[in-house]
């Protein structure tokens, strides 16, 4: 029955799947059976290549006569039963008859309708040689037998026709054998099917990552706004540091001034001490000098004790009147000590006028002073601000510039991972476009 057949065949193709694989592996000239190492270029073909191939369907692909030997001593060793072996040299071939290309009608060389690599040309060659594929089975009757010579012909169903007259049908074991392509053409439907839920998941992870990826540009052009940001705050307080510290070296400067200024007032004011000192022994020495004469010649020690004595005062009036013609002269020594007395208190005045004025002018200054020690320490304090912001947003820029390098490195790898991934997209669907065509 059909089941059986199956089973038969299914038995028999996993034999030989195993035995290739073990030739494949301790025979490096071994190149697989020659059933799947061809296939025909369009599905109506199978069973006429596979009447044609016949046995030499699972016959295996070797290098030469030397491969073909070793696999079969292996064989006979491990006693895993006969193959057929081709080997790529060492073959009488000949070439198909170009004019069998132009008979007309359906005909066409069945060579023509088998897809092959270049190298197997030869074996290619060995199996078809010139035999002609029609559609129909009249049609490849005819063209089997020629006036002039007779010609190897197969129908679509798998009815070949021979150059000694003999002709044989198709069978139900010929069509399941003739289904191996459809079998392989499954399973590299199934390897592609495998191959685009791969790449669609590829894909969707590619598209996370994108996700990702557009996330850390974002926050990455985040950063490079901050940093430019900070970049310019840094400069601006650059700039407040230089102005600051401009205005601190004048009010330094400044202050070394009035400190110049106090202490040329200072040494004034010492040298307006003494004179004043010096002005009051002169007054006391003066007054001393014109009550001098006059206190030693009435024994009188003290000018006040002389005011307070009654009886003096009377002496005094006497001797006034008793000397009324010396008035004039004494009025005139008087008048002229007056002067002098005079002119040394105007002149002393003058300079206490002038201490006052110093005084209330260095009064000024160290009032002066103050408010610019206050606006230094002021300054000061906002350099120090300024400082500590500067030495925070340097601290942040620095943090900062460490995050940044670490992202950039990430997203540097991540882009390299991602141009990887779509270039084997790429490739998958270039190898998914030539199995197509």
């Amino acid at each position: 029955s059909t089941y059986k057949l199956d089973l038969i065949e299914n038995e028999k193709q996993k034999r030989y799947n195993l035995i290739g694989e073990k030739l494949k592996l301790f025979f490096p000239g071994v190149h697989g059976r020659l059933g799947d190492l061809i296939e025909p270029i369009h599905k109506r073909y199978s069973v006429a290549i596979t009447k044609v191939l016949g046995r030499h369907i699972d016959a295996f692909v070797v290098d030469n006569h030397g491969v073909a030997f070793d696999c079969i001593e292996y064989l006979r060793e491990q006693q895993l039963g006969r193959i057929v072996f081709i080997p790529l040299t060492g073959l009488k071939t000949k070439s198909a008859n170009e004019k069998y290309r132009q008979l007309g009608g359906t005909a066409k060389l069945l060579i023509d309708t088998v897809n092959y690599d270049k190298y197997l040309q030869p074996i290619v060659e060995f199996v078809f040689g010139s035999t002609i594929v029609c559609d129909e089975i009249d049609e490849a009757a005819k063209i089997s037998v020629g006036l002039i010579e007779r010609r190897k012909v197969a129908s679509l169903d798998g009815t070949l026709f021979l150059k000694n007259g003999i002709i044989s049908g198709g069978s139900i074991s010929l069509t399941q054998k003739a289904q191996r392509w459809d079998e392989k053409r499954l399973f590299e439907f199934k390897d592609r099917k495998q191959c685009l839920q791969q790449s669609l998941k590829d894909q969707l992870s590619i598209i996370d990552k994108q996700v990702v990826m557009d996330e850390l540009q974002f926050e990455i052009e985040k950063l490079r706004q901050e940093y430019n940001f900070g970049t310019e705050e840094l400069s601006h307080l650059n700039k407040t540091e230089s102005n600051i510290t401009a205005e601190l070296s004048q009010i330094l400067s400044k202050l070394q001034e009035l400190n110049e200024k106090k202490r040329y007032l200072n040494e004034k004011l010492s040298d307006k001490n003494a004179d004043i000192e010096k002005l009051e022994n002169e007054v006391k020495e003066i007054n001393k000098t014109i009550f001098n004469d006059f206190s030693s010649k009435y024994s009188i020690s003290h000018l006040q004790s002389f005011d307070d004595d009654t009886s003096v005062k009377e002496m005094k009036e006497t001797i006034n009147r008793r000397t009324n013609c010396e008035n004039h002269l004494n009025i005139l020594k008087n008048q002229l000590e007056c002067e002098k007395s005079r002119q040394l208190l105007n002149k002393r005045h003058i300079i206490e006028k002038r201490i006052t004025q110093d005084s209330t002018e260095l009064e000024n200054l160290i009032e002066e002073q103050k408010k610019l020690c206050n606006k230094i320490k002021s300054n000061e304090d906002e350099l120090n601000h300024l400082q500590n912001n500067l030495d925070t947003k340097n601290e942040k820029y620095r943090e900062k510039n460490l995050v940044l390098k670490e992202i950039s490195k990430f997203i540097s790898t991540f882009e390299k991972q991602i141009q990887q991934l779509k270039l084997d997209v790429s490739a998958i669907e270039i190898k998914l476009e030539n199995n197509i065509n």
